[in-house]
């Protein structure tokens, strides 16, 4: 019998952004599941809705800044419910500005990562986060990614 995935959130509003982790990760869809949500109130939803896997759950990676709940708010009320008080929360966020990064740490924030612009650095960020939180194999980074360039065409579209 095989043993279920972890299960990764990706909470982000950036379409961009969406479509770099999704190129990013999709090497790792043999060994996790990520679900991405546009915005906090849509994996509260899912959180709450009675069909979540809480067990699963490794890690929620979200923005700063979204529309609607920012990811403090979010992360505030994911430690709140029931069975996923403990689950790893990371902010992944283009902000660096100190009073947002303490605010977060205070919240309760098991991490705060600055989102780089470079797309080999996005990639190496990601990846980082993903082998230390969930345990899957560290891998330098894709070239393939940053030089293709069917992705930057793609990126710079949106």
């Amino acid at each position: 019998m095989n043993k279920p995935k972890p299960l990764i959130a990706i909470v982000e509003d950036n379409p961009a952004d969406v479509k770099l982790a999704k190129i990013c990760t999709q090497h790792l869809l043999d060994e996790l599941e990520i679900i991405f949500f546009r915005q906090g109130d849509e994996l509260m939803q899912y959180l709450t809705n009675g069909h979540c896997d809480k067990d699963r759950f490794r890690l929620i990676l979200m923005d700063l800044n979204m529309p609607g709940m920012d990811g403090i708010e979010v992360m505030q009320m994911v430690r709140k419910t029931s069975g996923l008080e403990q689950v790893n929360t990371v902010i992944f966020s283009s902000s660096e500005n100190q009073k947002e990064i303490y605010r977060a740490y205070e919240s309760g924030a098991n991490a705060y990562v600055v989102k780089p612009i470079d797309f080999v650095d996005y990639e190496f960020r990601l990846m980082k986060m993903l082998s230390f939180w969930c345990g899957v194999p560290a891998q330098e980074p894709q070239p393939s990614i940053a030089t293709n360039p069917e992705n930057r065409d793609s990126f710079s579209n949106l």
